[in-house]
This record gives C-alpha cells, structure tokens and sequence, in this order.
C-alpha cells in the first residue's frame, strides 16, 4: 500500500468509506437514528461532508492510501484502504505554502453549503440533526488552538479490512513527516478505539474530555512534538490553558489530564 494525494474523481468513494468507517461505533451510530430504515440518506451526508473537507477554507490536504503490487491480494486495480484529511496551522510562511485553496473553492463551498441546507431540511431522513449540531459544538470547542503553528489531523480513517495492515500508520506517517521537517507539533482528538494507534505513534494525552449528553463517548486531546524537542509544547500551563477554554463550553466535561 501507498499514500497519494485524493483526487477529485477519489472524493466520493472517500465519502462512502467515511460512512463505512464509523458504522460500527455506537457513538456515531447514535447520530443516525434511521440509519437502517434510510441507509441511502446517511451514506449521502458523508459524501457531503466529505466534498465540504476537500474545500474547506484555510486549505485542507486530502490523501488516500491504496493497495499496489505489493499486497499480497492485489487484483491488478488499486482498492481504497483509507484516507485522511490534514491542515496546517499557523501565520508562517510555510503554513501559508500549505494553506493556499484550489481554484473554486469558495464557489464550491458556497454551492456545497446549499445543498447541506436541503439535505437538512427537505430529504434526509437518516440523521437526527439536533444532536449532530451539539456534537459539533463540542468538537470545535476541543479544536481550539493550543499552540499557533502546528499540523492537525482533522480525520483518519481505515476501511475495516484493512485495518492492522498499517494503512491507518501511512496516513499517519505523512503528517508527522511535514511536521519533523517543518519544526511543527501534530494535535488532533482521538476516539478511544484510535489512542493506542497514536500512542504507539508518540503521541501524549493531553485531557480527555466527554459530551455531556453523551457520557460514553470520550475524546481525548492529543499532541505529537518532533524528536528532540519533547515537551517543548506539552507543559502543565498548556495543560491548564486547555482545561480553562473548555470551561466556557456547556457541552462538554473534563474527564482526565
């Protein structure tokens, strides 16, 4: 398997895995009452989501791994094995290389954003839209930047027979590429099924935290900081600056850290 830029023509099977990917977390399951009653319905909100990352201001990369020569089932035709959506944060002039958006993109988020207001409105029938509102919330609150420059992981994902075949580590490995080589820390929040991943990838717990209408899903705060550099980001004020932002959102509770 290998890591390539996602392509236009990628988005939508990229969009179609994202919902194969969480449909066996209860969690995200709980967002999609009728998911089994309209399957169709969920299946086009994530390509929806999707094409929205591939636009999304501030720039965003999108890459996807897929299966070569050197898999051992490899039927001739690359298969999708994952994907991930990376951003690059900062006022420097290397984040300003990484954030530059793709000719129509604001068109594209605009037309996009349209069809997201019909898709809530009008036909979807899958989601329970209130509750992903207040998923959201929390979600933003836990994105508040801790350090000003660093790369963010915004999603992985690894279509389920792929998984502990190190495509979930590739998409992994190109972010904290970008990152060692630019002097940057990596932050991104974790699912409890994706800690042990980015532990055994060096990642530190930051806090973990839960939705208050939610108290069996935890999201936990993460950082990776380049070799050499250890705890030049992770220290208890940045500890404490976390836990003091997350004090101004409702929907959230601190669990650990």
């Amino acid at each position: 398997m290998h890591v390539r830029p996602a392509t236009r023509a990628d988005i939508y099977d990229v969009g179609t895995l994202a919902d194969v990917t969480f449909q066996d977390d209860a969690f995200w399951r709980s967002l999609t009452p009728g998911m089994y009653d309209y399957p169709n319905d969920r299946t086009r909100f994530y390509r929806l989501r999707t094409r929205g990352r591939a636009v999304m201001e501030g720039g965003c990369v999108s890459l996807v791994v897929v299966t070569d020569e050197q898999d051992a089932d490899w039927s001739g035709r690359e298969k999708l094995a994952g994907y991930a959506f990376w951003q690059r944060q900062g006022t420097s002039e290397q984040a300003r290389k990484w954030q530059r958006e793709p000719w129509g993109a604001r068109l594209n988020r605009a037309l996009l954003w349209a069809e997201m207001q019909y898709e809530r409105y009008v036909v979807n029938r899958a989601m329970d839209f209130k509750i992903w509102d207040e998923v959201m919330t929390m979600f933003a609150a836990l994105k508040a930047p801790l350090v000003a420059e660093h790369w963010h992981t915004l999603v992985l994902g690894v279509a389920p027979q792929y998984r502990r075949r190190g495509a979930g580590r590739l998409l992994l490995d190109w972010g904290l590429q970008r990152a060692r080589e630019e002097g940057v820390p990596v932050l991104l929040e974790a699912t409890p099924q994706g800690v042990p991943l980015y532990e055994k990838a060096g990642f530190k717990r930051v806090l973990a935290v839960r939705a208050r209408q939610f108290p069996s899903f935890v999201s936990t705060n993460m950082i990776w900081e380049p070799e050499g550099r250890e705890g030049d980001w992770l220290t208890a004020a940045m500890v404490q600056q976390c836990r003091d932002g997350l004090r101004e959102a409702p929907v959230v509770e601190v669990v650990s850290g």
